[in-house]
């Protein structure tokens, strides 16, 4: 007996219509099926970083496109000390 961690990953990966077929009626499955869901099991557990890092890189091209930004770039081309206290509120 499942305490409820195995019964709602398997839903997570699997979707729930087919984790309560699995669980339910305890049938065999063909070995292509049970490795493509054993695939998606895999992708699953860390598809969301792709999430994470995508919301990371906008973030930081948001930074970028600030006036500050411009001022560090501008200084370190320049080989001078940057000015960042103009832009303190």
């Amino acid at each position: 007996v499942d305490p409820g961690y195995g019964t709602a990953f398997l839903a997570r990966v699997v979707g729930e219509k087919k984790a309560r077929e699995m669980w339910y009626l305890c049938r065999r499955y063909p070995a292509a099926e049970a490795l493509a869901i054993a695939k998606r099991s895999f992708n699953m557990d860390t598809a969301h970083q792709a999430g994470i890092a995508g919301m990371g890189m906008y973030a930081l091209k948001m930074y970028y496109d600030t006036e500050e930004s411009k001022e560090g770039v501008a200084a370190l081309k320049e080989k001078r000390k940057p000015e960042f206290r103009k832009f303190l509120k």
